[in-house]
């Protein structure tokens, strides 16, 4: 199914040890979509509040999805 988002976040796990790659950003930037790279436990938090934001702001919500790595 094609979600069409308009940001996404990425938890890249506790440690960081997961990696979005240049080639991914690129694809991202070419689509229009943000996207925020962060420590899974901060991602959460950043994913909560934008989709939160997106819910008051009404006419102007946007699609949000996470992605969020947890085993390190």
């Amino acid at each position: 199914m094609n979600q069409n988002p308009d940001i996404i976040v990425f938890g890249i796990g506790d440690s960081g040890m997961a990696k979005l790659t240049e080639r991914a950003k690129d694809f991202l930037k070419e689509r229009g979509i943000e996207f925020i790279v962060d420590n899974t436990g901060e991602a959460v938090k950043t994913f909560n509040v934008i989709l939160e934001e997106a819910k008051e702001e009404e006419g102007k919500e946007k699609k949000v999805i996470g992605l969020f790595h947890l085993t390190c």
